[in-house]
């Protein structure tokens, strides 16, 4: 991860509960950041020409939003906050009558490092994702990236309670204290089966793998904000418990990512999408999830905690719309059954849980487990 500090100008002197900013990165290898992340490294610049860079943005939501930060990292001595752009990667699919629908997505997550007894430890990360839809009748050419650049710059720019910056800075403050939490949670491996594979195959093809960290970063970050559960972050990110960070006077750290007390895993995700209803104009589909969510001591065969989970959501959809995006509709049942249970562990809701829960075992166990190790 290569980052960069933000302007001295917004220094203030540090407090007790503060964290250390430490500014905009990449987790990856400094050598290869232009080729893995034209876009991203396209932002900072443009950021940068026009007299504010993407840190000083940051840096100045996080303050709006109520975030105890402040910059400097000359005394490395407890937490830190550091936004690392994780990928980035660009669909393009052939629409009939339409051209080319081009959707690139920039993901990030905004970590927690805690600088303590000579280790570089990164105790929570907050995902963010961007995604950019645009149709054209010809295949992107190599300056479609400025493009996106200049077409989504204002939204990490902005001043606006719904720019990129802010919505992430809201998150973040809600969250409990970075370090506060008792037990140490990540989010382990997402399986699904093949129809899901299927209704995620126009924006992933076959490629299983980032998909799989699609659905773990997406499942991550609501889990986050609705459980209000810092957790970790994922196995499937490219931090495999270690990471090298480069902050800003150049010195180089190894980031270590400590053995989790628990994981949190959603197994055998299950899509279906079928035809409910339709007329001369409208047709409407039944969009089904169902999963299975696990917590589990690592080393211990046996789950703590284990509950099959299942919705349905209905999406309305015209007649004369020939193409379906049903990766949005995959994505977002996703997000809303995992907030679902989130909250109802939150607070208990039982009448929640005896309603979905298919196999009527997780209640009360989840919520007294949430309550244990998030405050």
């Amino acid at each position: 991860m290569l980052c960069t500090a933000a302007p001295d100008a917004l220094s203030a002197q540090p407090t007790a509960d503060s964290l250390r900013f430490a500014g905009v990165g990449y987790l990856g290898d400094a050598a290869t950041v232009d080729s893995l992340f034209p876009l991203a490294t396209t932002l900072e610049r443009l950021a940068d020409e026009g007299g504010q860079s993407l840190s000083s943005r940051l840096l100045i939501a996080l303050r709006r939003a109520g975030v105890p930060v402040t910059v400097g990292l000359a005394d490395r001595t407890g937490p830190a906050l550091a936004l690392a752009f994780d990928e980035e990667y660009r669909s393009v699919e052939a629409v009939q009558g339409m051209g080319f629908k081009i959707i690139t997505t920039l993901s990030a997550q905004l970590l927690t490092i805690d600088f303590r007894d000579g280790f570089a430890t990164v105790i929570s990360a907050l995902p963010s994702i961007v995604e950019y839809v645009d149709v054209q009748e010809a295949r992107p050419g190599p300056s479609y990236t400025q493009r996106v650049a200049d077409a989504i710059l204002p939204a990490f720019m902005s001043d606006d309670t719904t720019g990129q910056f802010a919505l992430l800075a809201r998150a973040f403050a809600a969250l409990p204290t970075p370090g506060s939490a008792i037990c140490r949670v990540q989010l382990g491996e997402v399986s699904f089966d093949s129809v899901t594979t299927r209704l995620a195959s126009p924006r992933f093809g076959t490629d299983t793998t980032r998909l799989r960290a699609a659905l773990a970063r997406e499942a991550t970050r609501t889990w986050v904000t609705a459980a209000r559960q810092p957790l970790l972050p994922s196995r499937s990110s490219q931090v495999q418990g270690q990471m090298q960070a480069r902050f800003a006077n150049g010195d180089i750290y190894r980031l270590r990512v400590p053995e989790p007390d628990y994981v949190l895993a959603i197994d055998n995700l299950a899509a279906r999408r079928h035809v409910a209803a339709q007329n001369a104009a409208l047709r409407i589909d039944a969009v089904g999830l169902q999963f299975e969510a696990r917590v589990t001591v690592p080393g211990s065969p046996a789950p703590l905690v284990r509950g099959v989970y299942r919705q349905v959501t209905l999406d309305t959809i015209p007649q004369l719309r020939t193409d379906t995006d049903t990766w949005a509709g995959l994505v977002n049942s996703l997000a809303g059954l995992t907030a679902r249970l989130a909250v109802a562990s939150r607070s208990n809701d039982r009448r929640w849980f005896d309603a979905v829960d298919v196999t009527r075992s997780s209640f009360p166990s989840l919520p007294a487990w949430i309550k244990k190790c998030a405050p």
